[in-house]
């Protein structure tokens, strides 16, 4: 068993062996940074439930409720089609409309809904490439709303001049158009709080049903061709980083010692490398991230950015603590191979001193047995 075991360690391979051997590492080289990548893309950037995670931190629904606002002013004054009194034209008056339909429970359910939305488009389940709003619950609230609305807008405006009061109070079939921008007195509240409160509710008719966030890849279709087809390379390098492996053993199976020394430097040397990168990465990510986002030209005109900000901050982080902790696994691997290569290298050489030890026993053993044979044989002829 020794002699079988000791001349499988020291058989070469063949040149064409060897050969096909660096063609397979290359391959191997060129699909480890993105088979390293893949897992963590998979389970923490592309997974839903690691941008939920993001939704218990305080601050982070409190930028969300900002952003969803700005979001909501901007789409309801820059709507043409819509017939917004003058008087709601006033940002405090359309502040506190604009509010008075957002709630928590409101703000969450968009905001997984987003994500969704998001996640689903980049895992190509779904065509649909616009983050949208949906607004039936929101417009439900402002309705519900209304008095408490009416009476805070009421709150924020100047007193009545007297001419201003007689406007009112002459005016039968007075309109939001022709209400005077200020706060009557106790006995004309009435007629203007009504005015008010169907002028909100004709708003709340109007605002559509969804309003739209961001467009993804909005530049041509090509940028989403580069994402499909870098995102399935990705997927698939896993399988060309193992069959490359598996191809690599076989060709040096004949030779253990060269096909462990072979594989141990083929994993440590590129993870070594991107592992101090990554180190670098990780100790200014947050830097990194933000100097990242500022060349998107999608989130320098809107303060949507500043939560994608904060999500890839927590996001990227993850995903390069786990990338961190893949390379250190490949590096102690490789380690481990090189190292029980080098094991081989000093107790191969012992075992063929004492093979040949024996074989020249076996041999000095042989001749005396056929020297005394034919001394015996001499002494009988004789």
């Amino acid at each position: 068993m020794k002699g079988k075991v000791i001349n499988m360690d020291i058989e070469k391979p063949s040149i064409l062996a060897i050969t096909v051997t660096f063609l397979l590492s290359l391959i191997f080289l060129i699909n480890f940074i993105p088979a390293i990548f893949a897992a963590p893309l998979e389970f923490i950037v592309f997974n839903q439930n690691s941008y939920v995670q993001l939704l218990s931190q305080p601050e982070m629904k409190s930028d969300l409720t900002r952003v969803i606002l700005e979001q909501i002013n901007l789409q309801l004054l820059g709507n043409s089609q819509l017939e917004i009194p003058q008087v709601f034209r006033q940002i405090p008056v359309m502040q506190s409309i604009i509010k008075s339909g957002v709630t928590p429970q409101w703000i969450e359910q968009e905001y997984l809904s987003l994500i969704s939305q998001m996640i689903s488009f980049l895992n190509f389940k779904s065509a649909r490439y616009q983050l949208k709003i949906e607004m039936d619950q929101y417009k439900n609230e402002i309705r519900k709303n209304n008095v408490s609305t009416t009476k805070l807008i009421l709150s924020e405006l100047s007193h009545c001049n007297s001419a201003q009061e007689q406007i009112i109070n002459d005016t039968k079939l007075l309109t939001l158009q022709e209400m005077p921008l200020c706060k009557p007195s106790a006995s004309l509240t009435p007629k203007i709080q009504v005015l008010i409160q169907n002028g909100i509710d004709d708003l709340a008719t109007q605002i559509p049903f969804e309003i739209q966030i961001v467009e993804l890849f909005p530049l041509s279709s090509q940028i989403f061709t580069y994402y499909s087809l870098i995102r399935w390379i990705t997927r698939l390098s896993p399988l060309f980083l193992l069959l490359s492996l598996l191809g690599i053993c076989l060709l040096l199976r004949r030779s253990r010692k060269l096909m462990l020394g072979w594989i141990g430097w083929l994993f440590s040397v590129p993870a070594l490398l991107l592992f101090i990168s990554i180190g670098f990465i990780l100790v200014g990510f947050d830097q990194f991230t933000a100097l990242l986002i500022a060349k998107n030209y999608l989130f320098q005109n809107s303060s949507l950015g500043g939560i994608i900000l904060s999500g890839l901050q927590g996001i990227g982080f993850q995903f390069f603590v786990w990338v961190f902790i893949t390379l250190l696994i490949f590096l102690v691997i490789g380690l481990i191979l090189v190292l029980a290569k080098k094991a081989l290298d000093k107790n191969i050489p012992d075992f063929i001193e004492e093979k040949q030890k024996l074989i020249e026993e076996g041999n000095s053993t042989l001749s005396g047995d056929l020297k005394s044979g034919i001394t015996s044989r001499k002494n009988k002829d004789s």
